[in-house]
C-alpha cells in the first residue's frame, strides 16, 4: 500500500506551506480518518517514508529568476552522477537517483498550473516568490538524511526548521 499526499496542499490548497506540527499532525489525522472511511485502517505515522520534500521559500528582493544562475555554482561533496538542469528560466534542478533539489518561481509555477487547468492561456509575469525543494526520492536517502516514519517528521520538524529559514 502506498499513500501519497503533500501535507502543504492538504492543509492549504494553494502554495502556502505547512508550517507547525500541529497543522502537520491535523492533516495526518483527517487523511488517517478518511482511509478509515474507506475501510483501509493504518497507523499512518508508523509508515515507512518512501519519499520526502523538505521545502522552503520567501519573498526575495528580486525576482525568482535572477537567482537561478547560482545554482551552477553549487558544489555537492557527497553527490555522484549529479546532473543539472536549466529546465527553463525560471526552473533549476540538481539531481542524481537519490535526491533532488529543485528551485523556482512558486507563483508562476501555480499561476501556469491553475492557468493551465481552467485552459486560460494568458502571460504570466515573474514574482519573487523563490520556492527550494530538496527532494529525498527513495526510502533509504529518506531514513539516512531526513526521517525513517512519517510520525518522526513531527517530533523532528524543529531540527530541519532551523536549517531551511531564509
Amino acid at each position: 500500500l502506498s499513500i501519497t499526499f503533500n501535507p502543504s496542499k492538504y492543509a492549504n490548497g494553494g502554495y502556502e506551506l505547512c508550517t507547525s506540527k500541529t497543522q502537520l499532525a491535523e492533516v495526518f489525522k483527517d487523511i488517517t480518518n478518511r482511509l478509515k472511511t474507506e475501510g483501509i485502517h493504518v497507523n499512518l505515522e508508523a509508515t515507512n517514508l518512501q519519499r520526502i520534500d523538505l521545502t522552503k521559500q520567501a519573498e526575495m528582493p528580486r525576482i525568482a529568476r535572477d537567482y537561478m544562475e547560482a545554482y551552477d555554482h553549487l558544489h555537492v561533496k557527497y553527490g555522484r552522477q549529479i546532473t543539472r538542469h536549466r529546465v527553463n528560466a525560471d526552473y533549476y534542478r540538481l539531481q542524481n537517483k537519490s535526491w533532488q533539489l529543485c528551485a523556482y518561481d512558486k507563483q508562476m509555477a501555480f499561476l501556469s498550473t491553475s492557468e493551465k487547468t481552467a485552459h486560460k492561456v494568458r502571460e504570466i509575469t515573474p514574482s519573487n516568490l523563490l520556492r527550494n525543494e530538496l527532494r529525498f526520492m527513495n526510502s533509504k536517502t529518506c531514513k539516512e538524511h531526513a526521517y525513517r516514519h512519517t510520525g518522526e517528521t513531527l517530533q523532528g520538524q524543529e531540527s530541519w526548521e532551523g536549517i531551511y529559514t531564509p
